[in-house]
């Protein structure tokens, strides 16, 4: 079987949030497994090697095709004009998505002529899924079958214009849940949204969470009857993955006191830039009085205290304005809370950032955030030495940065929203085997009260603290008496914090691509 699978970013080439994580990741899994998979992705900026497959011309700019060996796996890059930027989603997405479409049917065709078309074409996200649409009406016209899946991992309201589609698609026509129409047919279903518009003419539809798929089934339109089908996320840490980047930040003492390594961490946000930014987000931080590049005041704390770690992009859907309008009441109840946001700005995130540098300013001691890309060596280690991880999403259809923590032995404070839901185990339900707990989406109140909570919980787990005397300071009932009960809980959670993380495997996230593979 010949699978390609589309992706704006994959984190063999550019990454910017956690869809990058996906792909290389189902594409390895399914090599293993006899699978000739292959990613497709634009270069972003990068300088591909290999053999040139293909070189197409749009609107007089051209593009080729590099097929290329990184990491293990082989890659379609497709080169040129608009993908001359390393700003991923920067600049008109719409034009970068058509293009990709236009190229991606031209390679499509290329591999009808030679005779070795994919069997499978797997795109992820509106940006890729578009060529769904150009693919489905080639193949229907040639006669031949792809079988057509499309992965969402984080809905959209971006629309299409029917012109350009209608572009894209060979004879007008494609194939789809009401059998095979007019494109305008499916494109009027769908009001022109791509998220309503691809699941439509796909063979499968799939997200990465029970809860999810209901949200896509809903947004799609029930009256479709459109069933979408789940391949849960995975990650690729694995304590012992963990352990070796703290092990090399800070000995092997570091991995043994979680204080130690969270000492080492903070010696290395005040010893100087840890972080990777682009061009853009380093002006506008300048601007806001943040010389990412040589300042560390906005990432260096002054004393030693209890660990809360937030990471993502900087976007609204991450709900970084919650915890931030949360902490002046976490700190009347825990004055040693030091907050520490690692985040990575993109295109139209510079209110929010103007909010955060603000923030840093009124918060100095006890609020630090290092912004961009930040260096493995660093990052890991600092999941490893936070008491507590936050996840105050909005919405998020799977949220793999819980995963991570939990890999780290970290327990996760959660928004009760979406892949949260089931990856989050909340200790007042299931006590000592929890792996963290769930506040009301939304909610800066129960956020506030909960971290204050779990901060506190968690530092009774320390050798100098007295979990009876702790207890008395926690609100919550279920979490006061699970302390009391045990105070051996916070080290047992971090136990089952680990645990939980190894339930969710990419081997186990293949195996259900394949059931879904194989059922279209």
């Amino acid at each position: 079987m010949r699978a390609w699978i589309l992706t704006f970013e994959s984190k063999t080439t550019r990454k910017v949030g956690g869809l990058a994580e996906v792909p290389p990741e189902l594409a390895r899994g399914l090599n293993e497994r006899g699978v000739e998979a292959v990613l497709v992705t634009p270069s972003h900026g990068l300088t591909p090697e290999g053999e040139v497959l293909l070189e197409y011309k749009v609107d007089g700019e051209v593009y080729k095709v590099f097929s290329s060996d990184i990491a293990g796996l082989r890659h379609y890059i497709v080169s040129g004009g608009l993908f001359n930027s390393s700003d991923v989603y920067g600049g008109d997405l719409y034009a970068k998505a058509l293009v990709f479409t236009r190229v991606v049917k031209a390679l499509y065709e290329k591999s009808l002529d030679e005779g070795a078309w994919p069997d499978v074409l797997h795109a992820n996200d509106w940006h890729s899924g578009l060529s769904i649409v150009a693919v489905n009406s080639l193949s229907l016209e040639k006669g031949v079958k792809t079988r057509l899946v499309y992965h969402v991992h984080l809905l959209s309201r971006s629309r299409a214009r029917l012109e350009d589609l209608e572009s894209l698609a060979s004879g007008k026509r494609v194939r789809g849940k009401h059998g095979v129409r007019d494109l305008r047919f499916y494109y009027e279903a769908s009001q022109g949204f791509t998220d309503k518009l691809v699941p439509l003419v796909s063979d499968a539809t799939v997200t990465v969470s029970d809860d999810y798929a209901r949200t896509v089934e809903k947004w799609v339109g029930l009256n479709h009857g459109l069933r979408v089908l789940t391949v849960p996320n995975a990650s690729s840490w694995t304590p012992e993955f963990v352990q070796k980047h703290v092990k090399e930040l800070a000995g092997d003492r570091g991995v043994a006191d979680r204080a130690l390594a969270r000492r080492a961490v903070f010696k290395e946000l005040c010893s100087g830039s840890v972080s990777e930014l682009s061009d853009e987000a380093y002006r506008t931080l300048k601007a806001l009085g943040v010389e990412a590049a040589s300042d560390t005041w906005h990432q260096c704390f002054e004393e030693d205290g209890n660990l809360v770690l937030a990471t993502g992009r900087v976007s609204r859907q991450k709900g970084f304005d919650l915890l931030l309008n949360a902490l002046e009441k976490v700190l009347v109840r825990n004055p040693s809370v030091r907050v520490l946001l690692m985040v990575i700005p993109v295109p139209g995130s510079e209110s929010i950032l103007e909010f955060m540098v603000r923030r840093l300013r009124l918060f100095d001691k006890n609020l630090k955030i290092v912004f961009g890309h930040v260096e493995k060596r660093v990052f890991v280690p600092a999941h490893y030495a936070a008491s507590v991880f936050v996840a105050p999403s909005i919405y998020e259809p799977f949220g793999l940065v819980a995963l991570e923590a939990m890999a780290s032995g970290t327990p996760v404070l959660a928004s009760d929203t979406g892949g949260f839901k089931t990856t989050v185990l909340d200790i007042r339900v299931h006590g000592v085997r929890g792996t963290g707990v769930l506040f009301e989406n939304g909610s800066v109140e129960q956020l506030a009260s909960y971290l204050a909570d779990l901060t506190l919980f968690m530092a009774a787990g320390d050798s100098k603290a007295q979990p009876t005397r702790v207890s008395k300071k926690i609100v919550d009932p279920a979490i006061r008496r699970l302390l009391e009960e045990e105070p051996r809980a916070p080290s047992i959670i971090r136990r089952s914090c680990v645990h939980r993380s190894v339930d969710f495997s990419w081997a186990r996230s293949v195996s259900r691509l394949l059931e879904v593979y194989g059922a279209v």
